[in-house]
């Protein structure tokens, strides 16, 4: 089963992973997924062209005090930023989306997973 640049678009994403892991089928299924590198270098690059020329709106995060500066800085650090992430649901941005929220989940979960960087994206190959 495959899963393409989605996860970071779902408000849910722990019910999100439980589903897809769900339907992996155990002994012989794989789940392959990509998400974008939203953290680092590169999310910082990324958040200044989505803000900048493509006018998202920093206002898909939460209100929160000095938003802009704090997330910035944190992208730039490569500190965690998923905790700036709007988790109602049936809503979903980039914004607030860090790969290392999967990684700590399917640690969590005990799954056997193997993930790299290449390029703008985090492969992951997961085996039920």
């Amino acid at each position: 089963m495959t899963c393409f640049e989605v996860l970071e678009h779902v408000g849910d994403l722990h019910n999100a992973l439980d589903n897809l892991l769900h339907l992996v089928a155990p002994g012989g299924g794989v789940l392959f997924l990509t998400v974008p590198i939203e953290i680092g270098w590169r999310g910082t690059v990324k958040f200044l062209i989505k803000t900048a020329l493509y006018r998202y709106r920093i206002g898909e995060l939460p209100a929160r005090r000095l938003l802009f500066a704090r997330y910035l800085a944190r992208l730039a650090a490569n500190k965690r930023i998923s905790g700036f992430r709007d988790r109602r649901d049936g809503w979903g941005t980039h914004f607030g989306f860090d790969y290392r929220e999967i990684d700590d989940y399917l640690m969590g979960k005990e799954k056997s997973f193997e993930a790299s960087n290449r390029g703008m994206s985090r492969f992951y190959l997961i085996r039920g």
